[in-house]
């Protein structure tokens, strides 16, 4: 029983090493993994002045967990920049608030506090996520696309505006009926399964289908890939397809790919079980009308077809656009756009701020370095073995204080190197502060968002709990930038759950 212990022990420390040892395996390949670490949570942050600006008394009302971002100075650098103020959330009528009879010009153009805020965007270093609204996380170069007219909208972008529309409720019961508004993410599988063979997958497919068929209209974002975006609307009531294309009528082999993708998930699931198809009288949807809803071209430019499309989303209800919109003000929200998307409420990541680096670190980003231990982290003993008592997990601290702990990625001996590993994991399973477990340890930001907390760190070395999906497929990605892969003739790919399950969603 020892042994599959220490086995299991040896495990663990295997894959802890290779997460904090991320950017020495894949700085070359990506440069964009963070180490957080941040233990020492009572260090109060350098903040600056705070803005106030006249509000209006009779506007939207705020809700209660607005958020105030903060700036940080940047003490490690030898000349301190001057201190951002503070800047406080403007408010804003977009998407349309219930209380709202009319979507007014003024409700498109920026705001001394949007402009405040839209500068602070443009300070900030690329990497690192700005937004992230549901399943869109939207980094600096994708916000790129709200600074330049000339520049198409990303999906991240649409996907993210998207479900600030959801958060509104009056605007999923429109005219039509009750309206789902899909993301880009999920139309592209579509569009893929339309275009593929696909297998029954459940736990995805069957939710998705029924979804769908438990409202009266489905919206669909469709794009013609780095060319053009439109929407299509399924109107169960009126069994047909609704196009609505800011430049009026175009081909539409896309859309036909990607209703042929919805049609095979809907076949697939009444293979297996009775769908409730009460708001749905006609299942063949590949074989519904499309219906243009716009003759002649709104449009006038080359590349605001996404900022039409989300504004179409907006506003449909089966029939006819709630509210007016034009071209001008097209290009004004544009540019409203990244305050909108910045201070919505939905925004997990407002205030996000990554400070930059100094030639010290940058010159060795594969080091982790541990910050001072918080109150109440006692020391171990120099001599003795720490074991966890609801557990089977013994650490051994080998007299290394936890207070300040560096593990280097080269330059030291296995032994060593082992020897600071467990005096890392020590410290590590000796925080048990509520606040303190949650705090974000690991970040990587590419290709898409990882994130890892002290607590999903002390589960990786608990040998009776299974591995959590983040850290498995961090570790999946650690191997892959290994620069050794690199070197092999034969080439290996890795997928990590997240591409599996979309794969097979």
């Amino acid at each position: 029983m020892d042994i599959e212990l220490k086995e299991a022990e040896a495990d663990a420390l295997e894959v802890l090493e290779h997460l904090f040892n991320a950017s020495a395996r894949c700085g070359d390949v990506s440069d964009s993994l963070e180490l957080l670490a941040e233990a020492d949570v009572e260090q109060e942050p350098c903040v600056g002045q705070i803005d106030s600006f006249q509000m209006q008394k009779e506007s939207i009302e705020i809700s209660s967990d607005i958020e105030i971002l903060e700036h940080t100075q940047n003490s490690s650098s030898s000349n301190q920049k001057e201190d951002l103020p503070i800047i406080a959330i403007s408010c804003h009528n977009k998407p349309k608030k219930a209380h709202i009879a009319q979507i007014v010009p003024e409700d498109y153009i920026c705001t001394k506090e949007d402009v405040k805020i839209i500068e602070y965007i443009k300070s900030l270093p690329n990497k690192g996520t700005l937004v992230e609204i549901g399943d869109a996380f939207i980094d600096k170069i994708h916000m790129e696309c709200l600074f330049h007219d000339d520049m198409k909208l990303n999906g991240d972008v649409i996907s993210a505006y998207i479900h600030c529309i959801r958060d509104e409720e009056h605007l999923l019961y429109r005219e039509d009926g009750k309206v789902f508004l899909e993301n880009t993410y999920i139309s592209s599988i579509l569009k893929r399964d339309g275009a593929y063979e696909i297998s029954y997958k459940a736990d995805t497919i069957a939710s998705r289908v029924n979804n769908y068929l438990d409202h009266d209209m489905i919206f669909l974002p469709i794009n013609i890939e780095e060319t053009h975006w439109y929407l299509a609307v399924i109107n169960s009531r009126k069994r047909e397809i609704q196009v609505l294309d800011s430049i009026g009528k175009m081909d539409r082999t896309d859309l036909k790919t990607t209703l042929i993708g919805l049609q095979r998930h809907i076949n697939l699931v009444a293979q297996h079980k009775e769908l409730n198809r009460h708001n749905w009288k006609d299942l063949e949807v590949a074989t519904w009308p499309v219906v243009e809803m716009f003759e002649q071209p709104m449009q006038i430019d080359g590349a605001s077809c996404g900022v039409w499309m989300i504004n179409f989303m907006e506003y449909w209800t089966g029939s006819r656009l709630s509210d007016t919109i034009t071209q001008d003000e097209v290009k004004n929200f544009r540019f409203k756009l990244p305050a909108i998307l910045w201070a919505s409420r939905l925004n997990t990541r407002k205030g996000y701020e990554q400070q930059e680096q100094t030639t010290e670190e940058k010159d060795s980003p594969s080091d982790v370095e541990i910050l001072d231990a918080p109150d109440g982290v006692s020391n171990p003993s120099t001599t003795s073995q720490h074991v966890q008592s609801d557990t089977s997990l013994c650490i051994i601290s080998h007299g290394i204080s936890p207070t300040k702990i560096c593990v280097p990625s080269r330059g030291v001996s296995p032994a060593k190197r082992l020897e600071l590993l467990d005096a890392l994991c020590g410290y590590i399973m000796l925080i048990d502060h509520p606040d303190y477990l949650e705090k974000e340890w690991i970040r990587i930001t590419k290709p898409y968002p990882i994130s890892l907390s002290l607590k999903k760190l002390q589960d990786i070395l608990n040998v009776n709990k299974p591995m959590d999906s983040d850290c498995f497929n961090m570790a999946i990605r650690m191997f892959a930038c290994d620069e050794a892969l690199f070197m092999l003739d034969n080439k290996m790919h890795y997928m990590d759950l997240k591409f599996w399950l979309d794969w097979n969603a």
